[in-house]
């Protein structure tokens, strides 16, 4: 059975092992979804909306550095430009190689007391700033589609104390 282009199939080691697989046989439901494409103009609207001295990430990243190497926004641009913005491309579209994935998916965490005896702690995880930047520049390119189409699941977004409300 296929579902969007991929599949099990029975294999590996043994009878009743399945491994999955692409292309082929039958399809369930509509075909694969169209992959995240990104204009240079959200990658660079992203980038120049992001606070200056955010925390960076486990890259050790900060917005300042992809600044740097993006076209009219530091002393950086030409072939360097191209390359960052191919990358941000590829995470886009789920197409990074999968240590890149595993390391953009941690962050740098730290705890913080919560009162004066330092009995409690609030832990804090900053996530890296290249998943961020990309995170932000898709919310700015297909944000209102996203909108349109999860609305109606969604309770109190973009209201103010808005999970107060809920309860």
């Amino acid at each position: 059975m296929y579902l969007y282009g991929f599949g099990l199939r029975e294999g590996g080691r043994g009878k009743g092992n399945f491994v999955w697989e692409k292309g082929g046989g039958m399809t369930v439901g509509r075909e694969d979804p169209p992959r995240l494409e990104l204009t240079l103009d959200s990658l660079l609207q992203a980038a120049r909306s992001a606070a200056r001295g955010s925390a960076q990430g486990i890259s050790g990243w900060r917005y300042e550095h992809i600044r740097f190497f993006l076209p009219g926004d530091g002393s950086g641009g030409g072939a360097g430009s191209c390359a960052l913005l191919t990358v941000a491309q590829c995470l886009a579209a789920g197409n990074a190689p999968p240590s890149l994935l595993r390391l953009l998916a941690s962050g740098r965490s730290f705890a913080l007391n919560k009162d004066t005896k330092g009995d409690k702690v609030r832990p804090i995880t900053i996530g890296d700033v290249l998943r961020r930047w990309v995170t932000k520049a898709i919310l700015i390119e297909y944000g209102e589609k996203f909108e349109e189409h999860l609305g109606a699941l969604q309770y109190a977004v973009r209201t103010s104390a808005g999970a107060d409300k809920i309860f």
